[in-house]
């Protein structure tokens, strides 16, 4: 039987909604964590100890309930020789939801739930899964019901982003404009406007905003990191998505710099497919505003009737 000395052990989370908006980023780490006696559970703490020293304000680790461990046979440490965590760090163990007879399938479902919760709640949110099953299933049918906004077709008049789509992966942004265009009213628009430059130039003098275009796939994939995620499509990539997605192009402006500033084009060793696939206006840009519709003609009528009130 386990027996929890002191309470400072599992700290189950108590914050408020508007404490938790509060946070700048959050880690959520899925696995079987302490008191199991296990490589994933020391390394899940070692990530969470980590995580709080490179920029992550609240570290959860989602995790079993301890009656549930008490039973499962596997090996557990005594909860009075676990180390606590460092302030910042808190362990969750969902209650099971559903029928008392499918135990399995209640907790996979209470973990499921809980994630959810955490990937909607406006904080943005880096998850990492330790096992395949069943942990990865309860993160990516979390990220299903996450993503998933319940909302009917046609029932939206606009949809608009300010310089989000650049920091989202290419086959995510598809996923999001075909949403907007299931969403969208006849007569609805989305916008967006986006930003195509790298934005480590912001912060770093010695290079240029097209640095990014330097790199072949496979290596820009080791250093794009996921806290600060860039897909490097350019405008034209954005406006055939779009155009996939079933939207049609209302307007589309593309800024390009002057002679001065392109010039740093010139001497970038670029790598495919951005030193064949585009021309150098289109490299070259550095951001995009985009208009999108369903129904060009319901669009515009719209737009003469809001003119005139």
């Amino acid at each position: 039987m386990i027996k929890d000395h002191g309470g400072s052990v599992i700290t189950e989370s108590q914050d408020t909604t508007s404490e938790r908006l509060l946070y700048e980023r959050r880690l959520v780490i899925v696995v079987r964590a302490d008191p199991v006696i296990c490589g994933h559970s020391g390394e899940a703490r070692n990530l969470a100890e980590v995580a709080l020293q490179r920029g992550f304000a609240d570290v959860r680790i989602v995790t079993w309930p301890l009656n549930l461990l008490a039973t499962s046979g596997l090996p557990l440490k005594p909860l009075d020789g676990v180390l606590p965590y460092s302030k910042g760090i808190e362990v969750e163990r969902p209650e099971p939801v559903g029928d008392y007879k499918v135990p399995d399938g209640r907790h996979l479902a209470g973990m499921t739930g809980r994630l959810v919760e955490l990937f909607t709640d406006g904080v943005p949110t880096v998850c990492m899964s330790l096992y395949l099953s069943p942990h990865t299933v309860a993160v990516s049918e979390a990220l299903r019901v996450a993503r998933a906004t319940g909302l009917p077709d046609g029932s939206v008049d606009l949809v608009s982003s300010t310089f989000t789509l650049e920091h989202i992966p290419a086959a995510d942004v598809a996923a999001i404009l075909r949403e907007c265009a299931r969403l969208l009213r006849p007569d609805g628009v989305t916008t967006g406007s986006v930003g195509l430059e790298d934005h480590y130039a912001f912060d770093d003098p010695r290079i240029s905003v097209y640095n990014f275009l330097r790199y072949t796939e496979r290596r820009w994939r080791l250093v794009n990191s996921a806290l600060h995620h860039q897909n490097r499509l350019r405008a034209r990539d954005y406006l055939q998505l779009a155009g996939a997605a079933g939207l049609t192009v209302l307007d589309a402006d593309a800024a390009v710099p002057g002679p001065e500033r392109l010039s740093a084009l010139d001497t970038l060793p670029l790598a495919e497919p951005f030193a064949s696939g585009y021309t150098r206006a289109e490299l070259g840009a550095t951001e995009l505003f985009l208009v999108a519709g369903l129904d060009t003609a319901q669009v515009a009528e719209r737009l003469d009737e809001l003119r005139r009130r």
